[in-house]
């Protein structure tokens, strides 16, 4: 079984958790093997030496925005899959803009 890496960039801490909580009942129900790192800043996740498979990240951060995050991690990681959390719907079309998949 191949291991993914997801990174969660999100700075509410009860969101963060509740999210690797799904992630692994996801895992645990379908038989899959995630690891999960979550960095509670753009910058701290922009700074990470570690390569993901699938990066879940807010739009709404202290200091770097999501969205400004996303723009310099497509200009180094062009291929990975990125996925916005958010509940503001007018950030749907910028999102495409950096290549999200889904909001």
């Amino acid at each position: 079984m191949c291991m993914i890496n997801i990174a969660v960039v999100e700075d509410e801490e009860q969101y963060a958790s509740q999210i690797k909580q799904y992630i692994y009942r996801y895992a645990e129900e379908n038989n899959a093997a995630f690891s999960v790192e979550v960095f509670p800043s753009a910058e701290s996740f922009l700074f990470a030496d570690c390569a993901f498979d699938l990066v879940m990240m807010d739009i709404q951060l202290p200091g770097m925005d999501g969205m400004s995050a996303a723009k310099q991690l497509r200009q180094t990681n062009p291929y990975v899959a990125l996925v916005f959390i958010t509940s503001l719907a007018q950030f749907a079309i910028k999102g495409y803009e950096v290549g999200a998949l889904d909001f």
